[in-house]
């Protein structure tokens, strides 16, 4: 196991180091309703993201498509669309791996 990169406490819970250099959570952003895009720099990583519901009685009606496109190897794209007629604003965290 690398040094500063856990996968596991303890007391048996489940625990991501971000600050390493393995991984690294770079930003969010919130979706709202509307298709949108964000760039990232990449300084030659990849691009990860996960998704986060804002309105938790609704956790996965109407959350975004969300694909990540490579522009070039500095820059990624983060891109949203919503395709159901509910849509439900979310955060996106997103990072470097």
């Amino acid at each position: 196991m690398a040094a500063g990169f856990k996968v596991w406490n303890n007391d048996g819970s489940v625990k991501f180091d971000l600050t390493t250099r393995l991984t690294r959570l770079v930003g969010s952003i919130g979706t709202g309703t509307q298709d949108s895009f964000i760039d990232v720099p990449t300084q030659g990583n990849n691009v990860f993201f996960f998704a986060v519901t804002t309105d938790p009685s609704r956790p996965t009606m109407g959350m975004p498509n969300v694909t990540i496109t490579v522009l070039s190897p500095a820059v990624s794209r983060l891109a949203w669309n919503f395709t159901d007629n509910t849509r439900t604003s979310c955060t996106l965290y997103y990072g470097l791996w």
